[in-house]
C-alpha cells in the first residue's frame, strides 16, 4: 500500500514552483508521510493515522497546518 518513494516522489516534484517547492523541503517527515498517504496513497485521515500511529484529530491537525503554509506562501507570491 505505502511505498518511501511516495516521500521521495514528494521532494523531487517538478511541477510546483520553487516557492512551494522550498516550503515542501522544509516540512518534517511526519508531514511529508501525512501528504504522501493522503492524497498521493489516497488513504482516509483516519487510515493515514493508523499507519502512523497518530490520532485522526492529529492527522487533521497536522494536515491544516501544512494547508495553511501553502496558503501562505500562494499568498505570498500572488503579491
Amino acid at each position: 500500500m505505502f511505498s518511501e518513494s511516495s516521500t521521495q516522489n514528494l521532494d523531487s516534484t517538478a511541477a510546483l514552483d520553487p516557492v512551494h517547492r522550498k516550503t515542501l523541503q522544509h516540512m518534517s517527515r511526519i508531514e511529508k508521510l501525512i501528504l504522501a498517504l493522503t492524497y498521493h496513497e489516497g488513504l482516509s485521515l483516519r487510515e493515514t493515522g493508523v499507519v502512523l500511529g497518530l490520532s485522526e484529530s492529529d492527522v487533521r491537525r497536522t494536515l491544516a497546518s501544512i494547508e495553511s503554509r501553502f496558503a501562505r506562501t500562494t499568498a505570498l507570491t500572488a503579491v
